[in-house]
């Protein structure tokens, strides 16, 4: 089993191949689960109604599509055993699964672990620049590296504990989701995301000296701030995010109190 869980894990990353604005993302979770449905249902009859029953709309946030994914599979077993009540329930609750993992996933991945790996990525490119200047042109380009491992490594890891554990769990996922230490858990989330920004930037005016940008200022420092917000407010994805512009204010009037 171990094995076909692995299959499924590998197709996880091909969920979105062909995304299609009607369906969106139908085909890429029939092709994830696919290997599963071929082993239960032998009739080829049986098997096509299994298969075309996943071809309706389907839409969440692709890193957490390996959650429903095992729900559907656990839920096919059991359908696949006589039970045949669970298909309409079980088209129910992909919908209803969809849009709050879609939530997690941008709140987890795209708001916040790509904020912070970002920023990060962006203050050690500062820091070195100070260190090592003349060193910056022939080492600097390792930090856009530096950003691309660390991001893909905590998704990748991420995908894979979320859906063997979905597997693990199986129909009782629904209740995990539904218990209220998981929305804390995505408040707590939330706050790691407003922490780290303001870390990041207090880190930037500790390393560039704030004063030079409530003054006149040198265009250097000037432009890196600026560089540093910029793709701070783009890494947020969806919205200019409040709390880095609320944490820039901080550390300003912060720059201030240290005069």
């Amino acid at each position: 089993m171990l094995k076909d869980y692995m299959k499924a894990y590998a197709r996880v990353f091909f969920v979105q191949s062909l995304w299609n604005t009607e369906r969106q993302q139908n085909v890429g979770l029939l092709f994830l689960i696919k290997p599963f449905l071929e082993k239960m249902y032998t009739d080829p009859k049986i098997r096509k109604e299994a298969f075309l029953r996943h071809t309706e709309f389907f839409n969440t946030h692709p890193y957490m599509t390996g959650i429903i994914a095992a729900f559907v599979v656990k839920t096919e077993t059991e359908i696949a055993k006589g039970n045949t009540d669970l298909i309409s329930t079980m088209s129910q609750m992909k919908r209803s699964m969809a849009s709050p993992l879609a939530a997690i996933g941008d709140s987890l991945f795209s708001d916040t672990l790509r904020t912070a790996i970002a920023l990060i990525s962006i203050l050690l490119t500062i820091v070195f620049s100070l260190i090592e200047p003349d060193n910056l042109a022939e080492f600097g380009i390792l930090f856009p590296f530096i950003f691309l491992v660390l991001f893909n490594l905590f998704h990748i890891i991420g995908k894979y504990i979320f859906m063997l554990t979905a597997f693990a769990l199986g129909q009782e996922v629904l209740l995990t989701l539904a218990k209220p230490s998981f929305r804390l858990a995505i408040v707590v989330i939330a706050v790691l995301g407003f922490l780290t920004t303001l870390l990041a930037t207090a880190a930037y005016f500790i390393f560039i000296d704030a004063n030079s940008l409530l003054g006149i200022g040198d265009l250097r420092n000037i432009l890196i701030f600026a560089s540093v917000l910029v793709l701070s407010l783009f890494f947020a994805k969806k919205y200019i995010n409040l709390k880095l512009i609320i944490t820039v204010l901080i550390c300003i009037l912060w720059g201030y109190l240290e005069r």
